[in-house]
C-alpha cells in the first residue's frame, strides 16, 4: 500500500516505530503526523519513557487505543536514532503473537522511517520470515508520512 499507514481503517494494530531516546534526535523518530493528529499517542510515548533506560526499553511495545477498533503498537526498535534489528525482531514477533492470538489484521510502515537501504533490505527479509505463515491480513506501507525536514 501507498500513502498513510497511521490511517489504515482494515487494521486493528498499526505499528509505529519509535526511539528509546529522551533526546531531541531520539524523538525526532516519532512520527509528526501521528504527534499532531493522535496526540494522545506520544504523549503516552514519552509518560512511557520516564525513569525508564534506553537497555531496558529498547524491543518493548507500548499500545494505545485510539478508538473503538484500532490500537496504535509503539514499537521501541531504535536506540536514539539507529535501527537495532534485535529489537525490532522482539517487536515483529509480540506483534505476530498479539494479532495471531486475538485474530486482529496489523498495518506495518515497511521501511520502519529507516532511509539506509542495506537495512531496510534486512527489515524486509525479517519481516518475511516473521510474518511467513500470518493467517490475517497484514498490510505494508512503502512510504508512511513522517516528520518534516
Amino acid at each position: 500500500n501507498k500513502g498513510n499507514v497511521y490511517e489504515e481503517k482494515r487494521a486493528q494494530i498499526i505499528l509505529n516505530p519509535v526511539s528509546t531516546s529522551k533526546s531531541k534526535a531520539g524523538q525526532k523518530i516519532f512520527n509528526n503526523y501521528l504527534r499532531q493528529t493522535k496526540k494522545e499517542v506520544y504523549d503516552q510515548y514519552r509518560d512511557y519513557m520516564i525513569g525508564e533506560s534506553q537497555n531496558r526499553l529498547l524491543g518493548d511495545i507500548q499500545l494505545v487505543k485510539i478508538n473503538d477498533n484500532t490500537l496504535i503498537m509503539n514499537g521501541f526498535i531504535y536506540k536514539g536514532n539507529k535501527i537495532d534489528l534485535t529489537a525490532l525482531v522482539k517487536v515483529l514477533v509480540e506483534l505476530y503473537n498479539l494479532a495471531h492470538e486475538y485474530e486482529l489484521d496489523i498495518a506495518i510502515p515497511l521501511k520502519m522511517n529507516c532511509r539506509n537501504d542495506i537495512i531496510i533490505n534486512y527489515i524486509k527479509m525479517i519481516i518475511d520470515v516473521v510474518f511467513t505463515d500470518f493467517e490475517y491480513n497484514l498490510y505494508l506501507y512503502s512510504k508512511s508520512v513522517n516528520y518534516k525536514k
